[in-house]
């Protein structure tokens, strides 16, 4: 027995290599194998004990009779036992055969992966998966990602509906705080400012839990339709793999056109040609070329941005749009409220322009558009300021003063 079970922990070791490495699954006939193994290894242990019992009960008057049958009992044992060793030698061939169909699905954070030999960090970087056998299923936010793997069928994921996204907010935050209806009438709120993203709702409803003070509910509502930082764990959890969606981009040029893009409103439909041209008179393509050529440039920046995920793509009425999540423009906001310094307050219902204070020396850039400001009554100095948007400030008409120059208005 002890040469058999020793036998048995060689094929198993081998049949789960080559389940892991090459997707290969043990035939019926091992898995008969193994399972007859473990049913006389019962029974020797089953036989053993009955033959202590025996042993202390040797002046039975059926002991001899009794030692007989026992004799020939473990006599059959060790033949039986035998048999499984000499059937035991699997070879590679007959120990596990391919399935056609196999799926590996990957899972987890920057951690290093057991079945296919690779380390996984969150799919950044393609992988080769010509040795192992298997399908994978994979999710990047990158589009490159998915060419560089070769992959057969593309899926994008949708963000959840609203109320998809809800259910999952009510889970998390708990339902016994929504019997109060002035806290559920904001936790609504709360959970749509999360735009469908799983990421972020599972966040906010986790640092909401159990929360039944209204004012948190106030001041949680307020964080996220302005800047998302000071939420317990918003920075770490939602915004650092947001940002590595930046870091992957190919140069400072795309990760400037797309930090550029964060200056219209949240939700804003932004027209793509309207776009591209600004990044040409900012001269974030630089300041020497032909129109054309810029222009060509631009598309191809503006692809690497949606094949990344930072710009999402809308038609209507047969315009080309893109659109920015809410949450994606609350990172860029925040990198942009650094360096270089902007000023974005844009579509967020001014009756006033900014005060004089406001408008410091090193700005770099303003957003001021679709307000309703009739007039800017001072004259701003921002030596610094190559581009302010002032669209639709008023009564809907287009303002727009995009130039390389002292900001004098």
């Amino acid at each position: 027995m002890e040469e058999l079970n020793a036998l048995k922990v060689e094929v198993t070791i081998k049949q789960e290599q080559m389940q892991l490495q090459f997707g290969m699954e043990p035939k019926e006939g091992v898995k008969l194998w193994l399972r007859n193994v473990d049913e006389i290894d019962s029974e020797v242990s089953r036989i053993t004990t009955e033959n202590r019992q025996e042993n202390l009960s040797w002046y039975c008057p059926n002991y001899l009779c009794s030692r007989k049958q026992f004799g020939k009992l473990v006599e059959e044992k060790i033949e039986e036992v035998a048999d499984l060793i000499e059937k035991g030698n699997f070879s590679d061939d007959s120990l596990a055969h391919k399935l056609q169909n196999r799926i590996l699905i990957l899972t987890g954070y920057r951690r290093h992966c057991k079945a296919v030999d690779f380390s996984l960090s969150d799919c950044w970087n393609s992988l080769s998966n010509s040795r192992n056998g298997c399908k994978i299923v994979l999710t990047t936010r990158l589009m490159s990602i998915c060419r560089g793997m070769e992959t057969e069928q593309d899926v994008e994921i949708k963000v959840l509906s609203e109320d998809e996204a809800w259910n999952l907010f009510r889970d998390k935050v708990g339902k016994a705080v929504l019997v109060e209806p002035k806290i559920q009438n904001i936790a609504r709120k709360v959970a749509k400012e999360c735009g469908g993203l799983p990421l972020a709702i599972i966040t906010v409803g986790r640092a909401l839990r159990r929360e039944t003070n209204i004012s948190e509910w106030e001041i949680a509502l307020t964080e996220l339709r302005g800047s998302t930082g000071s939420i317990e764990c918003m920075e770490d959890l939602v915004f650092a793999r947001l940002r590595c969606s930046l870091t992957k981009l190919r140069d400072d040029t795309n990760r400037s056109c797309f930090l550029f893009s964060a200056l219209y409103p949240e939700g804003h439909y932004i027209d793509i040609n309207e776009l591209i041209e600004n990044w040409m008179w900012e001269g974030l393509q630089g300041t020497v070329g032909r129109i054309v050529e810029k222009k060509r440039k631009g598309k191809i920046i503006l692809n690497e941005l949606k094949n990344a995920c930072l710009l999402e793509s809308i038609t209507q009425y047969g315009i080309e749009y893109v659109k920015m999540h809410d949450l994606i423009r609350d990172m860029a906001i925040a990198i942009l409220s650094t360096s270089p310094r902007c000023m974005v307050k844009s579509g967020i219902g001014l009756k006033t322009p900014p005060q004089v204070d406001e408008w410091i020396d090193d700005l770099h850039r303003v957003s001021i558009m679709r307000n309703d400001l009739k007039s800017i009554h001072f004259k701003p100095r921002c030596p610094r300021l190559p581009s302010l948007l002032l669209q639709q400030i008023h009564s809907q008409k287009t303002y727009r003063i995009l130039s390389l120059m002292a900001c004098q208005v």
